[in-house]
């Protein structure tokens, strides 16, 4: 999703571990770098096109709509 959707290599940014840790490192990283909101809104729109319902990830789309994304 990240080199897809916002032209970013996971591993150029953070080192390999556990999802979790991936995931806490990126967010940290993106939000330092200023482009947390669009990791955020493409996450989001990522797991909604992904699903057959296009609902997407409800936590995803928690944070997505609580954060005014």
């Amino acid at each position: 999703m990240l080199k897809l959707r916002l032209s970013r290599n996971l591993y150029d940014k953070v080192a390999h571990g556990s999802f979790d840790d991936v995931t806490f490192d990126l967010l940290q990283i993106s939000e330092r770098e200023g482009w947390q909101k669009e990791l955020v809104r493409e996450a989001y729109r990522y797991s909604a096109d992904q699903d057959p319902m296009k609902t997407g990830n409800p936590q995803l789309r928690e944070v997505y709509t609580a954060s005014g994304f």
